[in-house]
């Protein structure tokens, strides 16, 4: 280095040291040029390189795939073996609350089937008894009704419509003809007439007459004479009631 820390200067064609601003090498005598100045050379520092990380081999990678996908495959496993052991568990309570409901079904049945044979045998047994009572009642009414109709013993009346429960049976649902009268007595004719009326609870005054209806089974009198109107009477009752009426004077008023 020169003064002033100034590089030094050589001359180009004999190497010759040169003084500082010298234009003419005072060796050789030569023009110097200003690029023949010998540059220092700057020194460079060498940039500190940084750390390096190390480099993860392929093999770590490879490993370290292979964990993760075992740790997912692992998860996966658990979570299939939750899913079935819940659907199992849950079959389970389903089987046993229908298998409950299944014996509880029974149980209903069963005391259903008992309380159906319970109110069977008690119909049973009612309808026994109503059937005892309706024959001791059916027994004591015929009996009533043949002791009442030898009390009432009326005249001029058949053997056969003694003991009938009507000398005209069909007087309140089919219109009668004159056949249907022939061969009747005054007397049962006007039983016969006043039966239309009977029919529908009519009491009557004659006593006689009120004496063989009270003889009857059917007959249950409530309605007074005074009260008893004819349109009580069905159409076949009212064209009954007027043949009887017109045979009777066409054969036993003469």
């Amino acid at each position: 280095m020169g003064e002033k820390g100034q590089p030094k200067r050589f001359c180009r064609f004999c190497g010759s040291e040169l003084k500082e601003g010298a234009r003419f090498c005072t060796a050789c005598g030569k023009k110097v040029a200003e690029d023949t100045v010998q540059k220092q050379k700057k020194v460079q520092k060498t940039p500190e390189t940084a750390p390096q990380q190390p480099v993860q081999s392929k093999k770590s990678k490879g490993v370290m795939i292979c964990a993760v996908l075992v740790i997912a495959a692992l998860v996966v496993i658990g979570i299939m073996i939750f899913l079935i052991k819940n659907g199992l568990d849950q079959k389970a309570d389903a089987d046993q609350g229908d298998n409950r409901v299944q014996s509880e079904r029974v149980v209903d049945t069963e005391q259903e089937e008992s309380e159906t044979t319970d109110k069977k045998d008690s119909k049973d047994k009612d309808k026994k008894d109503k059937d005892r009572k309706d024959k001791e009642k059916l027994k004591d009414t015929e009996e009533s009704t043949q002791s009442a109709v030898k009390e009432a013993n009326l005249p001029g009346i058949g053997e056969e419509f003694q003991n009938a429960d009507y000398i005209l049976p069909t007087s309140n649902s089919q219109y009668l003809t004159e056949a249907d009268l022939e061969g009747l007595t005054k007397e049962e004719c006007r039983l016969a007439r006043n039966e239309i009326y009977a029919r529908h609870g009519r009491l009557f005054l004659d006593e006689e007459l009120q004496k063989y209806f009270d003889a009857k089974p059917w007959y249950h009198g409530t309605i007074q004479p005074d009260d008893f109107q004819d349109t009580m009477l069905n159409d076949y009752e009212m064209k009954n009631k007027d043949l009887i009426v017109q045979y009777e004077s066409e054969h036993f008023n003469n």
